[in-house]
């Protein structure tokens, strides 16, 4: 298991999601390259993207923000 992965399931208490979503296409193309490299892709909401009605949930920044430094602090 890789090292940010149980910090993930604690921090928002559910497993994480496997999926494909357009995040996903940069992952693909880095694991492509280098297959034991362990990869997570994680971040806030966001609707539209890419485009001039881009939103951002800012309800769901702390969240992945909050993960991002624990895991940071555990490397």
């Amino acid at each position: 298991m890789a090292p940010g992965t149980a910090r993930y399931t604690r921090r928002f208490v559910s497993a994480a999601a496997v999926k494909a979503i357009h995040a996903g296409l940069e992952c693909g193309i880095l694991k492509g390259k280098k297959e034991d490299l362990d990869i997570l892709s994680f971040g806030p909401t966001r609707r539209g993207a890419h485009s001039p009605a881009e939103r951002l949930q800012i309800e769901t920044v702390e969240p992945p923000w909050l993960f991002l430094r624990e895991l940071l602090a555990e490397l």
